[in-house]
């Protein structure tokens, strides 16, 4: 049996060891106490948010969403295949089947169900959640946002509103009061706080829509009355023309200004919704059950600024969120930034209630519904770890419901909410995923170790090059930061050697591992882990890794110039592209093309261009230079740009740039056309004679309501036509902005990069102005590709929802494939899908949520993502190839 299998089972059997000693019957953690009131509450201790059980022992709540024997219905099939399945394999017993699901949740460390457990599962051991649906049922009766497709939102302003809440409060909550195993109750689940079209604002334009006798719009134009007094100053403030407030409470359609003043009398009403909602529901279920918690309303992944009210009023301010992974780094993706801002407003302990990552190997569509796709359970697996483990170590978080039990029928639950997802811990035939369940035991044993902060957190912090005898040698330097002292091996590769030494490091102290292999001049790549194995009690696990390039002077003499080295995994011959910015100090001043020579290490002059970005005729830090290379396996390569004082015998061509008025890249295999007078970044885009879509720009604004908005025209096309690829920057701009309100005129500039033989081409975000005379936030750009393929978009279909960073549109008739590649690198998220009306949504979006003053310019050029085109003839699933192939592109460093 190998060392690291008889580790990893003697930690789980320590862990199960102490498991035993120290949980309380309700699950709770011995260890540290609260005080014992016979029900779940919540305590600070020092500083960090706790829940207590019943019993007085520390507990935090690990649960799981619908654990029911009833779901998921499916309209297509006429009824709830995982539920027919369960009736068949536990015989129409549904208590026999409430004992398996509750024991295996038990083997797999959950305490708590979720929402929408089944009554049989209660009493087995687990702490239960409650809905009481207070807000979303009276919404069905009288809304201010129509209950259609989604919860809607109640009119709270309603007198009938506080008598309705007390009643059903009475009769679901009061007859539970007395239940120690009742965790808390959740007041209603994500209620449409945004309204129909969006914003912060939405549930006051909302109210404007009202008719004059809704109690909604009375309270709106109550509030504005109030605050302005005279109709006079509401339009001056407004932009509105009424002649009376009656003119104002019988409109539907103010036509009001989008200001941020508008916006703030908005949020105003939104919040003033919020404190009667939060007021009258958590009244009536303390009236009729003074004992249990409060859970909040399980807000949908973001709330206007109402999150002081929530917690004002609530025990436990929850939300549902599905982020990203980005499982490169082992990080999630915005993720404490996101949760830590709304505790500082709330001010009361959180509680996540639905995340999830449906992975692609399960062999459902995993087409709609919420989440990061992944591609294989063990992604799945690995992004279940670094949420959890995130969660658990935050110091206000006191709970974590991951969506969800079981997997959604794959012909989706209904035409309007046709969920089909892998979800599940086990499948609708009720088998576990098994290798994701192993893990999901593995980190949710580890809670109460993680939340109370004891760890051992080790992190690579460098690596050096250190003397050793007849030369250099890599030296790996590591820090435990965390209390518990760590034993752990270090794999560590040079080049293409590996050695795997367990090192030692106590609490808060220093490791070093020596890698006992000689260095010789030039680059060496140097990849290394730290536990490797997974067998520490870690939660930051990204920072366990290092990839970087060192350099060991000497290769080149003492010439003048930049090294450059280059590695790569894969062997064969491959276009580099590097930008120059890197070497500023040598070129900030312009070097003419003639003085400079790219060399190999054997002192081989080496074919190249550089690309004359700043069109100055000169090499600057602005430029980029580009050649093609064989590149060994493992094998690192250095080369060599030498500045000679004077001209030298060079092979460095400059790339100048030239303005024009089309583009036509390519004949045969990938073919681009982009016309003048388009406001599409890219016109066509063709694989031999298939017709594949489009290019667009999509810009999202935000000046308290939102838009998603494209540019109308081209304002230049420059292009750089080199042997080693072809340039493009494309700027586009929309010249016509709102009259009143949004979409707002802006300028902004993408660059395209074409290869020879190349089935894919690459697409950069450069920059935008605000070219309005108003200030809105730039909160998103996206890349865009809309599909035609076979000549139609009627029907292509999604072919990849966006699985770690992939998106595609597939024409099964056509036999053709159009997507995106965006590494992690990128930031970029994608997610495909289309909407009731059959429009196409390509959404991969890089967040940048920056405000732009009129003539202010957001310059942060991005990681560039890849765009492709296949046939699907041979390969049904054609991304698969190009995330290969695009995964395996060269490393590169410029060694100042």
């Amino acid at each position: 049996m190998p060392k690291s299998m008889i580790m990893l089972i003697i930690l789980c059997l320590t862990i199960a060891a102490a498991n035993a000693v120290e949980r309380s019957p309700y699950g709770g953690w011995t260890a540290l106490k609260g005080k014992a009131t016979c029900f779940f509450h919540v305590e600070k201790i020092g500083d960090k948010w706790w829940c207590i059980d019943p019993s007085g022992a520390a507990f935090y709540a690990i649960g799981t969403d619908h654990c029911n024997y009833n779901v998921h219905w499916c309209e297509a099939l006429g009824y709830a295949p995982y539920a027919q399945n369960v009736r068949k394999k536990y015989n129409n017993d549904e208590s026999a089947w409430a004992k398996s699901a509750t024991d295996r949740l038990k083997q797999w460390n959950f305490n708590a169900l979720g929402a929408n457990n089944s009554p049989s599962t209660r009493g087995r051991g687990l702490a239960y959640m409650e809905f009481c649906g207070l807000g979303a049922d009276y919404a069905g009766k009288d809304p201010l946002v129509q209950r259609v497709h989604w919860t809607g939102f109640p009119n709270v302003f309603n007198p009938a509103f506080e008598k309705y809440c007390e009643e059903r409060a009475q009769a679901q909550c009061a007859p539970l009061k007395d239940d120690p195993w009742l965790f808390g109750w959740f007041l209603d689940n994500e209620l449409e706080w945004y309204g129909k079209g969006g914003g912060d604002a939405g549930l006051a334009n909302e109210a404007i829509k009202r008719p004059a006798n809704h109690e909604g719009k009375k309270a709106l134009v109550e509030l504005l009355k109030k605050k302005y007094q005279k109709i006079q100053e509401f339009n001056a403030a407004w932009g509105t023309s009424f002649n009376n407030w009656e003119e104002a409470l019988n409109s539907s359609n103010w036509n009001e200004l989008a200001t941020e003043k508008v916006f703030q009398d908005k949020i105003e009403f939104v919040r003033l919704c919020a404190e009667r909602y939060f007021a009258i529901t958590t009244k009536a279920i303390r009236k009729a059950d003074p004992n249990h918690m409060i859970l909040g309303c399980r807000f949908a992944g973001n709330a206007p600024p109402i999150w002081d009210i929530a917690g004002k009023y609530c025990d436990i301010v929850t939300f549902n969120i599905y982020g990203q992974v980005d499982l490169q780094k082992l990080e999630p993706i915005g993720l404490v930034e996101t949760i830590t801002k709304w505790h500082k407003q709330a001010k009361r302990p959180m509680m996540v209630t639905e995340w999830s990552f449906p992975a692609l190997d399960s062999g459902l569509p995993c087409r709609a519904g919420a989440g990061m796709r992944v591609r294989t359970q063990a992604e799945k697996a690995k992004c279940f770890e670094v949420y959890q483990k995130t969660f658990f170590s935050l110091p206000f978080m006191v709970g974590s419901d991951y969506f969800m039990w079981v997997d959604e029928p794959a012909l989706g639950i209904s035409k309007n909410f046709p969920e089909d997802s892998n979800y599940g811990l086990v499948d609708v035939n009720d088998e576990p995923w098994k290798l994701f369940t192993d893990t999901v035991a593995k980190v949710n044993a580890k809670v109460y170790e993680i939340h109370s902060g004891r760890t051992s957190e080790l992190s690579i912090t460098g690596v050096e090059i250190a003397d050793a005898e007849g030369g250099k040698e890599a030296q790996i330097k590591i820090k435990n930061t965390g209390v518990i002292d760590a034993k752990s091996p270090v794999l560590v590769r040079v080049d293409d050697r590996q050695v795997k030494p367990t090192l030692s490091i106590p609490a808060g102290g220093y490791g070093y591992v020596q890698v006992k292999y000689p260095l010789k001049p030039g680059a060496h790549y140097i990849e290394a882990e730290a536990d490797p194995d997974g067998l520490l009690n870690e939660v930051k696990l990204g920072d366990n890794r290092i990839s970087k390039f060192i350099y060991v002077p000497g290769a080149f003499g003492r010439k003048k110039g930049i090294p450059i080295g280059i590695f790569g995994k894969s062997a064969g011959k491959f276009t580099i592209s590097i930008p120059l910015s890197k070497a500023s100090s040598l070129l900030k001043k312009g070097i003419p093309p003639e003085q400079l020579k790219l060399m190999d290490a054997e002192g081989m002059t080496v074919q190249a261009e550089i690309f004359d970005l700043d069109n100055s005729g000169t090499v600057t830090a602005a430029d980029e230079l580009a050649f093609e290379i064989q590149v060994p396996a493992s094998q690192p390569q250095t080369l060599f740009l030498e500045i000679a004082p004077k001209p030298c015998d060079s092979d460095i061509t400059i790339i100048k740039p030239r303005k024009a008025h089309s583009f036509n890249h390519g004949s045969k295999g990938l073919r681009i056309t982009k016309a003048f007078n388009s406001g599409k970044a890219i016109d066509a885009v063709n694989l031999d004679d298939m017709p594949m879509g489009s290019f667009e720009v999509l810009i999202q604004q935000v000046a308290g309501d939102t838009w998603w908005d494209r540019p109308d025209c081209t304002e230049e096309l420059v292009i750089w036509a080199g042997s080693t690829r072809t340039r493009c920057e494309v700027t586009l701009s929309r010249k016509t902005p709102g009259t009143v309100s949004g979409p707002f005129a802006f300028c902004t500039k993408y660059a395209f990069e074409f290869f020879p033989k190349k089935n894919w081409f690459t697409a950069r975000f450069i920059s935008l102005t605000n070219t309005d005379n108003r200030p809105w936030t730039m909160e998103s750009y996206f890349y865009y590709p809309q599909s035609a393929i076979g000549g139609s978009m009627e029907d292509d279909e999604v072919g990849l929802v966006g699985a770690c960073g992939t998106g595609a549109w597939i024409d099964q008739k056509a036999g053709g494939c159009y997507g995106i590649i965006a590494p992690s690198s990128s930031g970029v998220t994608v997610y495909f899908w289309k909407d009731d009306a059959g429009n196409e949504h390509a959404d991969a979006r890089k967040t940048t949520s920056k405000l732009l003053k009129p003539g202010e310019t957001f310059a942060q050029p991005g990681e560039p993502v890849f765009i492709f085109c296949a046939t699907t003839k041979n390969d049904p699933e054609p991304w698969k190839a190009f995330e290969q192939e695009i995964g395996l592109l060269p490393k590169w460093e410029i060694f100042r």
